[in-house]
């Protein structure tokens, strides 16, 4: 016997025909849903977060070094691709993801963040202008969740983190042998 056949059904919404099914009412989906509780997400007004967390994502995505990060990469272009990744993730993915209410934690949402990252860096040459790019991306996209409850100025902070790269990057060069 199926976890289907256990529930009891209301005689009075039973079908005429037996091999008609029930529609479920709202109040049933709404009872099993998730209900978030307060370790999961660090604010209580969840919908106002994720409009703030949406909106971050929409400007990181309009910055030039965001384009190869926008949709899933082209396994038609890249075959390999599909072969060296295990869980491919995009910034059109996370954002979807937030629009429907996927991600249950903070934490869920903070792991395909940081793929994006760990994908470049597994693809792609070590010192590369598209890791270095993920990297900025991710740190960028790691910020905007931390600042949920406000809003973000995308620009400055990229050019904050770009300056920072930059340097953090030629020290490192300047100690090589």
């Amino acid at each position: 016997m199926s976890p289907w056949d256990m529930e009891i059904i209301d005689p009075e919404r039973m079908p005429e025909d037996e091999s008609q099914s029930i529609p479920v009412l709202e109040e049933e989906l709404t009872s099993i849903l998730y209900k978030t509780i307060q370790c999961d997400w660090p604010y209580s007004d969840l919908s106002l977060i994720t409009k703030h967390i949406v909106a971050g994502i929409t400007r990181v995505m309009e910055l030039a070094i965001a384009e190869p990060f926008l949709v899933p990469v082209d396994i038609n272009e890249y075959p390999l691709y599909a072969m060296v990744i295990e869980y491919p993730i995009d910034l059109s993915t996370i954002k979807a993801r937030f629009e429907n209410k996927f991600y249950r934690r903070l934490t869920a949402a903070q792991f395909d963040i940081r793929y994006l990252a760990t994908n470049a860096e597994k693809f792609n040459e070590k010192h590369s202008n598209i890791v270095k790019h993920a990297r900025i991306l991710t740190e960028l996209c790691l910020r905007i969740l931390r600042q949920c409850s406000e809003y973000v100025d995308v620009p400055s902070l990229y050019h904050r983190l770009v300056s920072s790269y930059d340097s953090s990057e030629s020290e490192e060069e300047a100690e090589a042998p």
